[in-house]
């Protein structure tokens, strides 16, 4: 019986089975740590070496655009049932026979992208957290945190005053700063060997005003495998961004994973614009951490952050600022963030992880405590 009903199906609905059990096989390998790890480290970089790499061609991002297109897609889906539904269009006509045939197009399209999601995102999650030094301290002295802090304000007022300024004192990076980034992050191979290999331009954001609005300095697009950027963001901290986005593109799924590594990649740069935006990537972090373990202590730091570095640590010059405060709305900039942090916190609930940037404080103090 089974067999004569399978000789009797379409292929399009014998190719749906078969997809349907190869994602579900997917998704349950996603949740195998094992092989989570083993498909980041040797399956995962096979895609940005050949889809990416097409992607990478396209000089805008086609991240945003696909994401557009779907939404447009599934609109349209609801608007067609939604006219067969109230108009009760026969059954046999030609329209009804269009929404059929859309929606089959749309069956096959969302399983593609539950695919997608389970391939670059699903299955990176799961894979093992980066384990830093010899991975046997989880505890650090109020001394060790006071110490890292200074070390980076100290790294941070020095470099400031070295930098390439405009008119209005704000940092002015090389043109070929791409380059560098790229030489910077496949330096960091020898030890991290997921960072060797093909790297993709990042690409700027069309709709950089959203991002802006929903507080998004970059952006890693999983259906595309690119890297993208806002390009509202200063020059100085564009590299920080720029490495933190591809570090993504090489698995390092976890925010403050790929904060760690942007920050590694840009201080062991030859380049002084590099290691102070490195440098000033964590500054935040590492200073309002470093003021939490404080409290009535009296062998606190002396070491102040310099006016220059304070004028250069936001993610938007204060011309840029007052650039986007003048710029219409087209949605209220609260119901984008609003929406954007209620997406984000179902995104991260999904899969089971959480926005820790802050976490790489701790990523931060496992590095110096094995030097």
């Amino acid at each position: 019986m089974i067999t004569k009903k399978w000789k009797h199906l379409s292929f399009y609905w014998k190719s749906i089975l078969f997809f349907s059990c190869f994602v579900l096989l997917c998704l349950l390998l996603s949740r195998i740590p094992s092989f989570c790890d083993f498909y980041t480290d040797h399956l995962f970089p096979l895609g940005l070496q050949t889809y990416g790499r097409i992607m990478g061609l396209l000089p805008f991002s086609a991240g945003e655009i696909l994401i557009a297109v779907f939404g447009v897609l599934v609109l349209l889906q609801t608007v067609l049932v939604l006219l067969l539904l109230l108009f009760r269009i026969k059954k046999t006509g030609a329209f009804t026979a269009f929404v059929i045939r859309y929606s089959k197009c749309m069956l096959a399209f969302v399983l593609l992208v539950i695919w997608i999601m389970t391939a670059n995102c699903a299955t990176l999650y799961n894979c093992s957290k980066l384990v830093v030094g010899d991975g046997t301290a989880t505890t650090y002295s109020f001394e060790e945190i006071r110490e890292l802090r200074d070390l980076i304000v100290e790294k941070c007022n020095t470099l400031s005053t070295k930098m390439k300024r405009d008119e209005y004192g704000n940092v002015v990076t090389d043109e070929n700063i791409n380059e560098k980034i790229k030489t910077a992050m496949q330096k960091l191979s020898t030890d991290y060997p997921r960072l060797s290999g093909y790297y993709p331009p990042p690409k700027p954001v069309l709709g950089s005003f959203f991002m802006y609005q929903a507080g998004y300095d970059g952006v890693y697009f999983p259906f595309s495998l690119e890297a993208n950027y806002n390009t509202y963001i200063s020059d100085i901290r564009y590299p920080h961004v720029a490495c933190h986005e591809l570090a993504h593109l090489k698995g390092y799924i976890y925010e403050d994973e790929a904060d760690f590594i942007a920050y590694l990649a840009c201080v062991g740069s030859d380049d002084e614009q590099l290691q102070y935006a490195g440098y000033l990537g964590v500054l935040d972090y590492i200073d309002s951490d470093y003021r939490g373990s404080v409290k009535d202590r009296e062998d606190v730091s002396t070491l102040k952050i310099s006016d220059l570095v304070n004028h250069d640590s936001g993610s938007y010059t204060d011309e840029t600022k007052k650039e986007l405060s003048a710029m219409p709305e087209l949605i209220d900039s609260e119901t984008v963030a609003s929406v954007s942090k209620g997406f984000t916190d179902a995104y991260m609930d999904y899969y089971g992880a959480e926005p820790n940037y802050a976490e790489v404080t701790k990523l931060l103090l496992a590095y110096y405590h094995t030097k």
